[in-house]
């Protein structure tokens, strides 16, 4: 068992076949799926998410959901990996895991907020991006700028 950032990071370490158990439906565990299979490992993506890549702009989804399909990536839709194998969301109906040698964990992101203990209370200093949970590079540049506005007029 592994998180989808070692998948990722190092895909042709991994042995298969290979379940990618994605909890959120971000783009991590499409990321693990794909770059295993690229590396010519069978891989099923179990999504909890109401659909793979549900956390996605529908354009860029589309394209993982084409690249997974190409690749002969089997997807089980609403189903989440349970210490006792394998569970449908909205049924609760239960099965065994796959035949599979790995299970990638893709649970999702965790903030890095460690810099903030160290500026709290400091003047002018906004929460923003991974400070508030874990974000997209979209979502921490808006609130950065939106916090960089609210700054500049509060001075002025």
């Amino acid at each position: 068992m592994l998180d989808s950032w070692m998948a990722i990071a190092n895909p042709a370490a991994v042995a298969g076949p290979v379940l990618v158990a994605d909890w959120g439906g971000g783009w991590e565990g499409l990321d693990a799926a794909e770059a295993l299979a690229e590396q010519g490992v069978e891989v099923t993506l179990a999504c909890a998410a109401p659909c793979p890549g549900g956390t996605l702009h529908q354009y860029q989804r589309n394209l993982y959901l084409a690249r997974l399909d190409q690749r002969g990536i089997a997807i089980l839709h609403h189903t989440e990996v349970t210490g006792a194998g394998l569970r449908h969301l909205f049924s609760g109906r239960t099965g065994p895991l796959p035949r599979v040698a790995t299970v990638v964990h893709a649970q999702g992101r965790e903030p890095d907020d460690g810099l903030w203990a160290a500026l709290e209370g400091a003047p002018g200093r906004v929460r923003a991006g991974d400070v508030l949970g874990p974000r997209s590079a979209e979502e921490a540049t808006l609130e950065g700028v939106t916090a960089l506005q609210a700054a500049r007029a509060a001075v002025f």
